[in-house]
């Protein structure tokens, strides 16, 4: 193999050379010894993978052999990603930082070569997010908060646009949050979906999704058709056989009693003939053994239609793209075969899934590697960890988690030498694996624990500790093209920022100096960095954020402002529309107005009102019809519409029968109008849709919806007792909140064929259309 590879290779290229470990090292000094020419290309300030086996020391001394043999080192001395005011913040603080580690000035030091852009003057280049909050889950919150206030007044951050050079607003796309670790990143996903910010970021647990559970159930059922939880699973996730889910529980729950008494009377049980979903899957079960793994899962998303349930599922573009994630999952498995020269199996498939799910320990994180697919857009904020981020870059960085205390410990997995230079002819030579095990399980306060980080090797691990976090930040802070934001949160006397803190010079003084709240209430905030005689000031953009959310408050009739407005300033809609509020809420919502009027059967009988809550009256006749499915018999029916009047105290309103013609009325005039329509009852919806005020967030529950081959019919069901004369001026009052349901779907891809008010009372129905 020697000779071979001496014949093939004419010149070894190493990248990303500061992240190599010893034993990577002795493979590139062997295929430079056989190309006879190589280059090496790294940045050691970037080293952030020491954890892991990096050693940044090794760079250097092999630059100090590649110039003993002849060769020679280049520094490439330009940087042409950020704006000229970042790169000399980034010159003055790191080149004081890194210099007490052993760093040049000239390793340090870049000239930037990207033209100022005069647009961008208004911009200051750094930023300061003051975190007035208590703990991690506020600070997401307090973030999120920022990040929400930053797209709403897009126009006050200008970026630089890439790939045309034009200066434009920022979007959703040029923000990226960098978190210490992907639990941080986790949580600032759910605070800023809660405030209509989508996100992209990189999360596992893609084999634990509706979409992951549905495809593996699937493999074992027909690797086993004994395996009734995989059965279970399938029909669970695919509508119950069509039944409702309590009646198709209490029959499965049968089937597994019949099952153990079976088994204990020594008999063999009976299997149920397979229906549904189970028929579609059973005739694969003749063909699996034969089929590859990625094909056996392709066969399984094209008999289930997997693709158009995720579509009818939420965040159809997420899981839909988790089905190509599940497929590419199934490819490693081959690739690994292929490699290790073993069979690809189905078993052998489920087997990796497994240790996919399983979750390991990497530093203080336990994580899995069945990642889900990342979706990345001009409408997704990027959430990502410091390790991550590095070789990418953003418009506008927002660095968290700057309070993050020193976690590396003596007592972890550590690569140690104690040869001072390197030797290419040995490089593993003096190199071992250091391991001193905890005894004391979850306890810490241990006088061990003093004596061991007292030692000459705790002392040595706190600083190599200390010179990766300096350089973790350096790889964060150069991520920046436009703006920079520090995100820090504050306390009594000062900020909490561990992290940051640890950007000092020989003396321990800081380089970077955080505004004052004086300065900061007094709006003259400045950002101190680096030391004398380099010190720069830079005017700072500061907000002080808290953990507080919105209010949203769907219940009260008060208007619902942002923020307190001057005289003469025009009052900014809310960022929530709760869709029977839209009138108020979406003033500039295109209405619906009244067309077609029906009569769909006789006006309900009612009893005494006297003391009755009509939107009581309302929620009962809901529930009864998301509840009154076509598989119910007469009994089971006439069952829920007494429970569901006895719980409201409405039996001297209406009677159980009166409930029953609402629903009879309802099917009958559904099947005359639209037969072949699919039923959704009770359906959420949740969009974000950009209006000229700004994006708003839509979120409600549709009564029903009824899904047609080209597109859905939309149906608000009332409970108005009125006559026939009053229905269109009735109906008119609901055109915001039928306006906005459409405006959602559309959004969402969905075309609206028809709008109607359906008046379960009155016996009625109104269309309502576009003037």
């Amino acid at each position: 193999m020697r000779a071979e590879l001496a014949e093939r290779f004419s010149l070894l290229v190493v990248d990303e050379f500061q992240d190599t470990s010893p034993i990577q090292l002795a493979l590139f000094v062997r295929l430079h010894a056989l190309a006879g020419r190589s280059t090496w290309v790294g940045d050691r300030k970037q080293c952030i993978f020491e954890y892991a086996g990096a050693d940044p020391e090794l760079m250097e001394a092999v630059a100090r052999w590649a110039r003993a043999a002849g060769g020679g080192a280049e520094q490439l001395p330009y940087n042409w990603r950020s704006r000229p005011e970042l790169v000399e913040g980034f010159n003055a603080l790191f080149t004081a930082a890194l210099s007490r580690h052993g760093y040049s000035p000239d390793e340090v030091r870049t000239a930037p070569r990207r033209a100022a852009a005069p647009e961008l003057e208004a911009l200051a280049p750094f930023g300061v997010w003051a975190l007035a909050v208590k703990n991690q889950d506020e600070a997401a919150q307090a973030i999120a908060e920022g990040v929400r206030r930053l797209l709403d007044d897009a126009a006050a951050t200008p970026i630089v646009d890439r790939a045309t050079g034009t200066v434009r607003p920022v979007q959703p796309g040029d923000v990226a949050v960098l978190v210490a670790t992907n639990k941080e990143a986790e949580q600032l996903a759910a605070a800023l979906a809660r405030r209509g910010v989508q996100t992209s970021i990189a999360r596992a647990g893609l084999l634990a999704t509706p979409e992951g559970v549905l495809c593996v159930a699937a493999l074992r059922w027909l690797l086993d058709p004994e395996n009734a939880l995989a059965a279970a699973e399938i029909e669970a996730l695919t509508g119950f056989g069509g039944q409702d889910p309590d009646r198709w529980l209490d029959e499965w729950l049968a089937r597994a009693v019949a099952r153990e008494t079976a088994l204990a009377a020594g008999e063999a049980p009976a299997r149920p003939e397979s229906d549904g979903v189970l028929a579609r899957l059973e005739p694969l079960r003749a063909e699996i053994q034969g089929l590859s793994p990625t094909e056996a899962v392709d066969r399984i998303l094209a008999t289930l239609d997997l693709a158009a349930i995720c579509r009818r599922w939420p965040d159809p573009a997420q899981r839909l793209a988790n089905l190509d994630a599940l497929r590419g999952l199934a490819a490693c498995y081959e690739e690994r075969c292929l490699e290790q020269r073993e069979a690809g199996t189905v078993v052998g498939l489920l087997r990796f899934f497994e240790e996919a799910a399983e979750k390991v320990l990497v530093r203080d994180e336990e994580v899995a590697s069945d990642d889900q697919h990342t979706t990345v857009g001009p409408d997704t904020v990027t959430l990502v960890t410091y390790h991550r981020a590095k070789g990418l870059e953003w418009p506008v960085v927002v660095l968290a988690s700057l309070d993050r205390e020193r976690r590396r410990s003596i007592f972890e997995v550590s690569p140690e030498t104690d040869r001072a230079a390197f030797d290419p002819d040995n490089p593993l030579g003096g190199r071992w694996i250091r391991y001193l095990p905890w005894p004391f399980g979850p306890k810490k306060a241990v006088r061990l624990r003093e004596v061991a980080e007292a030692s000459p090797e705790g002392r040595a691990m706190a600083e190599r500790e200390e010179r990766e976090r300096v350089r973790l930040l350096y790889v964060g802070f150069t991520r920046a093209r436009d703006h920079l934001v520090l995100a820090v949160r504050t306390r009594k006397e000062g900020y909490d920022a561990d992290w940051l803190d640890e950007l000092c010079d020989e003396t321990g003084a800081p380089l970077v100096v955080l505004p004052s709240p004086s300065e900061i209430a007094e709006g003259s905030a400045v950002l101190r960095l680096g030391a004398e005689p380099e010190l720069l000031r830079f005017p700072a953009r500061c907000w002080t954020l808290s953990a507080a959310e919105p209010s949203i408050d769907r219940d009260s009739d008060r208007a619902r402002p942002w923020f307190a407005t001057v005289e003469g300033e025009q009052s900014r809609p809310g960022y929530w529309v709760a869709p029977s509020r839209a009138r108020e809420e979406w003033p500039d919502l295109p209405p619906l107005v009244p067309d077609e009027v029906v009569a769909t059967g006789e006006r309900l009988p009612l009893g005494s009102d006297r003391r009755v809550e009509w939107d009581v009256v309302g929620n009962v006749l809901h529930a009864f019809l998301a509840a009154d499915l076509p598989e119910l018999d007469a009994t089971a029916r006439r069952e829920r519409a007494e429970r569901l009047l006895a719980a409201a105290g409405l039996r001297s309103l209406l009677a159980p029968e009166a409930l029953l013609r609402a629903g009879d009325t309802l099917r009958r005039w559904i099947d005359e109008r639209w037969p072949t329509a699919v039923w959704h009852r009770e359906v959420p919806i949740t969009a974000v849709i950009p209006t000229p005020n700004g994006c708003r967030r839509v979120e409600g529950t549709i009564d029903l919806l009824l899904e047609c081959n080209d597109g859905v019919v939309l149906i608000d069901h009332k409970t108005y007792p009125g006559s026939r004369d009053t229905w269109r001026d009735r109906a008119a009052e609901y055109g915001p909140q039928l306006a906005a349901y459409s405006e959602a779907l559309r959004h969402a891809g969905k075309p609206v064929l028809e709008h109607w008010v359906s008046f379960a009372v009155a016996g009625g129905a109104v269309r309502l259309v576009r003037p």
